[in-house]
This record gives C-alpha cells, structure tokens and sequence, in this order.
C-alpha cells in the first residue's frame, strides 16, 4: 500500500519590523530560517510512515500555479496560521478549495491556540500543541473517522453546520519526549538556497531550534504565555546537547535558538554552554535573553561556546513605561546588559515599543535616545500591539476600547490607548528606525566592533538585514 502525502504548508507573509502590525510597516519577505513548528509535525508524520513535503511560501513566494502542483500530490494539507499570516492563510485556503474541493485541510498554530475557533473552509482547525495528535488527525481524516474522537481538534459538522470539538488535548510536559524536527524536510539545495540572507550556499547551513516552551514572566503587552497554556516548560540540558550534537553532525553552521527567554534557567545554561565546549561543537549561535539575567561570566562562557548573538527585549527608556508593561527590569538594567554583551564581544538586537497609554513626546524621544547611545548593532521599533491573550488586551477589552473579535489592534488615540494616533505612532517609529541606520558613527562603531569580534557571519547577517531594512523605509 502506497504511503499517503502530506503537504505542510507556512503562508506568505510580510514580517514589519518598524512601525506597526495593521499599517504599512517595514515589510520584507525575509525569511531567514524555515518554519520549525512545521518540522516538528513533519517528524511526527514521516515516524508513522507518511510521505511529507514542507512548503514555506514566505520563503519562495506565494503562486496559485506552484499551490495547484502542491496539492495535486497531496492527500491531505496541513496550513499554518499566525496572527499576521491569517488573511493569507485564509486566500491559500480559498484557493486549495476551488483547485480540489474534497481534498482535507487541517489548520493550526499559534493564532488558533489564542483564538479558539473552526476556520472557515478547514475540515479540523487544531486548538492546541500538536505534536502528539497530528498523526491521529491524519489517519482520521483520511481513514473516514469522525474528527470528534481527536484530541485538540475543532470542526463544523457537514451534516448539520453545528461547531464541534473534540476532548482537551493534555499539555506535553516532559519536553524531552518529543522527537527532534525533521530538518531534512527543507534541506533540499531548491528549497535551501531561499534562506538567503547569507547569500544562496549558506541557506543549508543555517537552522533553528527551541529549548524551552513559555516564560516564566508575565509582560503585559506579551500574549505566548496564552499561547504556552500559562506554563513554562524546559528541556533538559542532556536533551537539548543532544540535539545540539545532531544539528553539528548534519552540517549546519549557525544555529537560532528561538526560546522566549534562553537564560532563565542559568544552571541549565552553563551545563549546555560546558557541554559545547568540552565536545568541541563549532556552531555560530544567536539567543533571546532577559536584561536581569546577564551575568559576565555565565556570557563569556556563551561566547566561548560559539553565541554570537543576544536579542533583548529593551521596551522603553523610561521607567513608567517599563512598569506599565510589568517588565520587572529597570532602565539601568537595560543599559548594564547592552554593555556587558558588547564587552564581551557579542551582537546585541534591542527591541522598543513605543505608545504605551500615557507615553508623549518627551518619553519617546528619550527611548530613541537611549537606543543611539547604548551600543546596539540591531534596533527595532514597534507600535504597541494589543495582543489577544495578553493583559493589555483583556483590559482594553473590559473598558470597552477593544471589541471581542478583534484579536490585534494597534495603539491609538482613536480608541483611547495612546495619546497619539496609530499613524502618527507608525510615522514616528519609522522615522527613528531610518535616524537609527543613517547614523555615519552607527557605522563606524560597526565597523570597529567587526574589527575586534571577527565574526563574519554574524555581522552580515545584521548588516544585511540593517540594509535591506532601511531600503524599505527609504523606497
């Protein structure tokens, strides 16, 4: 009997990184690494003998032409749908309909897990993590079965339109129980060669990986502790070496490692950090941590062990506003980290948010400021999201600014969230994005650090991303 095919599909999107997520933005197609929640499922699936392909469309480019050669040799269509993918998931899903009406679609992911619901022209909108009932999804779909068996799962009865779920997916505590994602699925030199922001051969050598679920903090504007189940999940420090090992052993060179908060845990941090160096694991790595968690010698020992990279979520300059989102962090805090990474030779990338409610001028103006002054080589700035799932959302939503179906608004003095509006908060981050790169000393420091830290990837890696950046503002 021949194996089934499932087709996994990531929509094409634009990711802003300045100004907000509903207006203009920033937009580049810049998918730098694939989809890694597809490849997760994409192991679960091949394990229980069906043959899989991984389409990530924000890498390639979306064309109803390619969809139609997709699902031809699809027996069933798996789509993820993120918050700013949605309206793009929903055309893919139009067009599958009118190119071959019968054929079963599952959707999932982080928007469905914030906002429960059955998609429109989905036979099974999953609800939940799904590692562990992709495969049961699967064979019950195309085995004929009744969907409300499946764990996770939401649908529309065919026979009578009523919306229908099956039983509470259980939560995967032990994390070391899933099986590692099958990266082969995107290693192909066609599609490798689209994660080319270190040029066409290095797509193959660049990949991703997650070692922890959730974040034991509770930031206002942030909706993953929503998306987590309110739960923060580790895996151990054996089980990540593990696939740390398996990543090396394939050939990869750089390494993202994706977690909300990589440095939580410090002793779990130090034990992969020494494992990496005793085994002699030469891979260039890029981590998200938090201001309060930096620590000189826990970061020499990461830069020895081959990080490159630190991502900090700064937020603000001021501390009203650092309180607002309930950040637990201080403005001096933000500055100590930014210095102590760059001292001991690693990229920094600060994300900001600007209009928060009470936030004018004076304010914003002191966050960009701050941003010139601290020595970032990567800055962002983004209007403030009310994000279904977060705290902010809930409270707008109970004083009547936010409507029950709107899942992300942006903030605005039309609704009473900020004391600007949505497009003048857009304008104004634009514009201190394209005063952040047009700075000659910007680049003169850059080029000074390249001096003394070497790192050839790292640096084209923000360089180019720095430039392809300000191209979209200045176009």
């Amino acid at each position: 009997m021949m194996a089934k095919n499932v087709a996994l599909l990531f929509p094409e999107t634009g990711t802003p990184v300045a100004g907000s997520t509903e207006g203009k933005g920033v937009k580049q197609r810049l998918a730098i690494v694939p989809p890694l929640g597809l490849l997760y499922l994409g192991r679960e699936l091949l394990d229980a003998g069906y043959g899989v392909e991984v389409v990530d469309f924000n890498a390639e480019g979306y064309s109803r032409e390619r969809l139609e050669l997709i699902v031809r040799n699809a027996d069933l269509v798996g789509i993820s749908m993120q918050s700013f993918n949605r309206s793009d998931a929903q055309t893919m899903i139009a067009d599958i309909r009118a190119l071959h009406g019968e054929l079963p679609i599952v959707v999932g992911g982080p928007d469905l897990i914030l906002y429960p619901r059955a998609v429109d022209g989905a036979d099974v909108s999953v609800v939940s993590e799904a590692e562990s009932i992709i495969v049961q999804i699967a064979d019950t779909l195309l085995n004929g079965g009744d969907p409300s068996s499946c764990p996770g799962a939401i649908y529309r009865d065919r026979r009578t339109g009523q919306i229908r779920r099956g039983p509470e997916a259980p939560i995967e505590r032990d994390l070391d129980r899933i099986r590692f994602p099958a990266r082969s699925l995107v290693r192909s030199p066609e599609k490798a060669r689209r994660y080319n922001i270190l040029g066409e051969r290095m797509g193959s050598r660049i990949t991703t990986m997650i070692t922890s679920r959730g974040c034991p903090f509770s930031c206002t504007f942030c909706a993953h502790g929503a998306v987590t189940f309110q739960t923060y999940r580790e895996r151990s420090a054996q089980n990540v070496l593990a696939e740390i090992r398996t990543v090396y052993r394939e050939g990869y060179e750089i390494l993202g490692i994706v977690d909300d908060n990589f440095t939580v845990n410090k002793r779990r941090v130090h034990q992969i950090m020494d494992g990496i160096i005793e085994e002699g694991i030469d891979l260039a790595m890029a981590v998200q941590g938090r201001v309060d968690a930096v620590d000189e010698e826990l970061y020499r020992k990461m830069r020895r062990a081959g990080v490159r990279a630190v991502v900090f979520g700064l937020e603000s300059a001021n501390q009203t506003v650092l309180d607002f989102y309930n950040k637990r962090t201080t403005v001096e805090m933000n500055r100590r980290a930014v210095e102590i990474a760059n001292r001991v030779g690693l990229y920094t990338v600060g994300d900001f948010i600007i209009g928060a409610p009470f936030e004018g001028t004076e304010e914003i103006e002191r966050t960009f400021t701050f941003a010139r002054e601290i020595p970032l080589d990567f800055a962002t700035f983004w209007v403030l999201d009310y994000a279904y799932g977060s705290e902010l959302w809930e409270d707008a939503r109970r004083r009547g600014l936010i409507g029950e179906d709107e899942s992300n608004v942006t903030a605005g003095s039309e609704r009473g969230l900020a004391r600007f509006t949505s497009g003048e908060l857009e304008q104004i981050s634009l514009r201190a994005f394209e005063r952040y790169y047009r700075r000659p000393q910007f680049w003169l420091r850059e080029v000074r650090k390249l001096m003394r830290v070497r790192d050839r990837y790292f640096f084209r890696i923000l360089g180019l991303a720095s430039l392809r950046l300000v191209q979209g503002i200045w176009d």
